[in-house]
């Protein structure tokens, strides 16, 4: 059987119940809501001994996503350090590519985390402008008006 147009190396890989990068489109992004956050013991990777992790729930999604370190402290930053917070926070999930052992993989980052029941922030207004007085040429003789600065 010819190999087809769309086949992408996850379909020789075994069912995951976890999201898995390398399933999805490079730059593709999801707005989602955290429906769940709980902590697994997931096996370790080559010969690593096993180690728990946190995994989120997203509403209306049937997969799982497994926190790595990096998108644990992303969603630490902006939400607290109590993963039971983060329950109803919407946040926007991007695939991409990192770099991890040497290689470019597929990998998943959180850019965008709010907590659930946050107002949207006001803008912030412009500063008033700063009034300056005109130099007049015998003040401006003072100033060095070298050209030669690099700035």
């Amino acid at each position: 059987m010819p190999v087809p147009e769309n086949y992408k190396p996850t379909d020789t890989a075994g069912e995951s119940k976890h999201l898995r990068a390398a399933d999805y489109p490079i730059d593709q992004k999801w707005r989602l809501v955290i429906e769940d956050v709980n902590l697994e013991e997931m096996e370790g990777r080559e010969g690593q001994s096993a180690r728990k992790r946190l995994i989120v729930a997203f509403q209306g999604r049937e997969k799982t996503f497994v926190l790595n370190a990096t998108n644990q402290s992303f969603l630490e930053e902006r939400m607290g350090f109590n993963p039971n917070d983060w329950i109803g926070a919407s946040v926007v999930l991007w695939r991409t590519s990192t770099k991890f052992e040497g290689k470019t993989v597929a990998a998943f980052r959180f850019i965008e985390a709010k907590k659930p029941g946050r107002a949207p922030a006001r803008p912030v207004p412009p500063p008033a402008p700063i009034e300056v007085d005109p130099i007049d040429e015998g003040e401006a003789a003072q100033y060095d008006t070298d050209d030669s600065v690099p700035f």
